[in-house]
C-alpha cells in the first residue's frame, strides 16, 4: 500500500513538473518566433531545451539531495526512450520521419556522436568535473554547428495577432512555470528516492524505469500536437535535440555533483541498449 502511495505521488508530481515545463516552453517559443527564428532551430534548440527542463530540474534536485545517480539513470533512460519509443510513435503518427529537407546526414551523424559521448564518460563509473565541462563544451559546439548550418532553406514562423498584453501574460506565466518547475522537481526527487529505499532498488534503476518516460511527456505531446509538415519538422528536431541536450545536462550534473556510480552494473542494460540504438 505504501509503494502504491509513493507511485501515485511520483506520477502526480511528474505530471505537474511537465505542465510547469509547458508554461516555460510556451514563453521561450513565443520569444523565438517573435525574433523570426526558423522552425527547425526552434525545434532543435529552443523547444528541446524547454522540454528537457524536467530532466535538468531532476539533475539539480538529485544533486541537492545527494543522489546524483538518480539523474544519471534518468538521462540515460530518457535518451533511450527518445530514440526508440518516441521515434516509433512519431513514425506511427505520421507514417514517416521527415528527415529529407530538414537534416543532412552529417547533422544526424554528429547528433549520434554527441549522444554517444554520454556513454563514453560513464565507462569508468565516475563523472568528473573535467568530463562535465567537456560534455557541456561538446553540446555548445554542437548547437553552434546546427544553428549555423540549418538557417538557410527553412521557413520562419511569424507571429499573428500578438498584442503586448498577451506577450506579457505568456512571459509572466513562463516565470510562474519556472518557479513551479523547481518546486515539483524537488518533490519528485524526494518521493522517488524514498520509493527506491523502500523497495531496495538502486536510484539509477528507478531513474531509468520510472522518471525516463515521465520526463519525456513533453516530447510525446509535441508529436501528437503536430499537424503539418513544418510542425513535423519541429517534432523531429525536438527528438534529436532533446537526446543531445541530455549530454549537456549530464555535463551540468558532473560539474555540480561529480557522481560516482556504486551501482554501475544496474546501468549496463540501458547503456547497452543505447549503444545498439545509436548504431542502428
Amino acid at each position: 500500500m505504501q509503494v502504491i502511495a509513493y507511485l501515485l505521488l511520483i506520477i502526480l508530481f511528474t505530471f505537474l513538473l511537465v505542465k510547469s515545463a509547458d508554461l516555460v516552453e510556451e514563453a521561450l517559443v513565443l520569444i523565438a518566433r517573435k525574433a523570426g527564428v526558423s522552425t527547425f532551430v526552434i525545434g532543435f534548440v529552443i523547444v528541446s531545451i524547454a522540454s528537457s527542463l524536467p530532466e535538468m530540474s531532476v539533475a539539480l534536485g538529485s544533486s541537492a539531495e545527494g543522489v546524483p545517480a538518480l539523474s544519471v539513470g534518468n538521462l540515460l533512460g530518457a535518451s533511450l526512450v527518445l530514440l526508440t519509443l518516441i521515434v516509433a510513435l512519431n513514425t506511427f503518427r505520421h507514417g514517416t520521419i521527415p528527415f529529407r529537407g530538414s537534416f543532412h546526414f552529417r547533422q544526424v551523424a554528429i547528433s549520434m556522436l554527441v549522444i554517444f559521448s554520454q556513454v563514453v564518460v560513464l565507462l569508468d563509473q565516475y563523472l568528473s568535473r573535467e568530463e562535465g565541462f567537456l560534455l557541456i563544451i561538446i553540446y555548445l559546439l554542437f548547437v553552434l554547428y546546427i544553428t549555423r548550418n540549418s538557417t538557410s532553406g527553412h521557413k520562419h514562423l511569424h507571429m499573428r495577432d500578438l498584442t503586448d498584453v498577451k506577450f506579457l501574460k505568456v512571459i509572466t506565466t513562463g516565470i510562474f512555470g519556472l518557479i513551479s518547475l523547481i518546486i515539483f522537481a524537488a518533490l519528485t526527487v524526494t518521493q522517488t528516492v524514498e520509493l527506491a529505499a523502500l523497495v531496495h532498488v538502486p536510484n539509477s534503476v528507478v531513474g531509468i524505469l520510472l522518471l525516463a518516460i515521465g520526463t519525456n511527456i513533453p516530447e510525446i505531446a509535441i508529436i501528437f500536437r503536430s499537424r503539418n509538415s513544418e510542425e513535423e519538422k519541429l517534432a523531429v528536431g525536438n527528438i534529436l535535440g532533446s537526446a543531445a541536450i541530455n549530454t549537456g545536462t549530464l555535463g551540468l550534473l558532473g560539474i555540480i555533483a561529480s557522481p560516482s556510480l556504486p551501482n554501475y552494473v544496474s546501468l549496463i542494460p540501458a547503456i547497452t541498449f543505447l549503444v545498439v540504438t545509436l548504431i542502428v
